[in-house]
């Protein structure tokens, strides 16, 4: 858990290149053992040879740190990534836990200096407003005008349509 990302990644490289020379090793022996099956004493020497070499397999080390089998070692490998995955996934949320509070902070800073949630800090906004933001002010409350007597007149005119629905 304390591992960093990055020497994770090369233990995992390091593992994987291990069960891959233990692969080539198996293949290797099978190989032999089928392109000797001519000759009867070459076969039972390649087939004792291997039999010794499962026994010292399984005398001395464990499977796990020793996979015989390409499907062990993709088991291995799947487990390893899906540790991985899960301590990223671990970390990403922490992450987001700590942005979560920060953003919670900076909206507490905002509201406690009345400013609405969403609008520049002071250090954007200058203090003396140009003239052509005094025009944009100027604009929007035009707008915000027009918008209140549209909708004023859009209720109207659904009254009116709910007058004319009852009387049909």
């Amino acid at each position: 858990p304390s591992q960093s990302p990055q020497l994770f990644h090369d233990d995992t490289h390091s593992r994987i290149e291990q069960y891959a020379t233990r692969l080539a090793q198996m293949e290797r022996t099978n190989g032999s053992f089928l392109t000797d099956s001519s000759s009867t004493t070459g076969s039972v020497e390649d087939e004792h040879a291997l039999i010794q070499q499962y026994c010292q397999t399984l005398g001395g080390e464990s499977p796990v740190s020793q996979p015989q089998s390409p499907a062990q070692i993709l088991k291995s490998v799947e487990r390893e990534e899906r540790g991985e995955l899960e301590r990223i996934i671990a970390d990403l949320e922490e992450e987001q836990r700590n942005l979560q509070v920060e953003y919670e902070q900076l909206k507490e800073q905002h509201l406690r200096r009345g400013l609405p949630v969403g609008s520049p800090p002071d250090s954007v906004v200058s203090p003396h407003h140009t003239s052509e933001d005094s025009e944009l002010i100027a604009e929007a409350k035009l707008l915000r005008q027009h918008k209140g007597r549209l909708e004023a007149r859009m209720q109207i005119l659904e009254d009116h349509n709910k007058q004319l629905e009852s009387q049909l």
